[in-house]
């Protein structure tokens, strides 16, 4: 298994704001894990609040690059739990677990909420959180 680690600054389409700050972009960190000619994709985002940042999360990385690269998970469960056995914070984790999900979906050639036992009409179409901001504001991210 091949990783990459790709950082981004995503522009957000609105300021976020939350009671301790606001912000136009944030900073993310995006595992790729490759095998076969497939590739699958995770994403964590720092968390100032929790003291992680992009390149924290690198770092923890990068200390598993070895084992993770030669790690023989048959399935996402199993690699979860192994990273769950590693000492690497839950972001870090989560961009790699998502990434090995997203890996074992194109290996078996199917969509994941099938794997998973889910429907997609079940699902909601997207998540999205509104910032605190002015009432008329909200309402209008909302309306969007």
């Amino acid at each position: 298994m091949n990783l990459q680690l790709l950082p981004f600054t995503l522009k957000l389409a609105h300021t976020f704001g939350i009671s301790r700050e606001r912000y136009d972009s944030q900073e993310t960190l995006i595992a790729a894990l490759s095998r076969g000619g497939h590739t699958g994709f995770g994403e964590a985002t720092s968390n100032p609040y929790y003291g992680i940042t992009v390149s924290s999360m690198q770092k923890e990385i990068e200390a598993l690059r070895e084992e993770i690269e030669s790690y023989p998970a048959e399935t996402p469960e199993t690699f979860e739990a192994w990273l769950r056995s590693s000492d690497i914070s839950h972001f870090a984790r989560c961009a790699l677990d998502l990434a090995y999900n997203d890996l074992y979906g194109k290996e078996c050639g199917k969509p994941l909420y099938e794997i998973w036992g889910t429907r997609p009409e079940n699902l909601p179409i997207t998540n999205y959180t509104i910032g605190l901001d002015r009432v008329e504001v909200m309402v209008e991210k909302m309306k969007e």
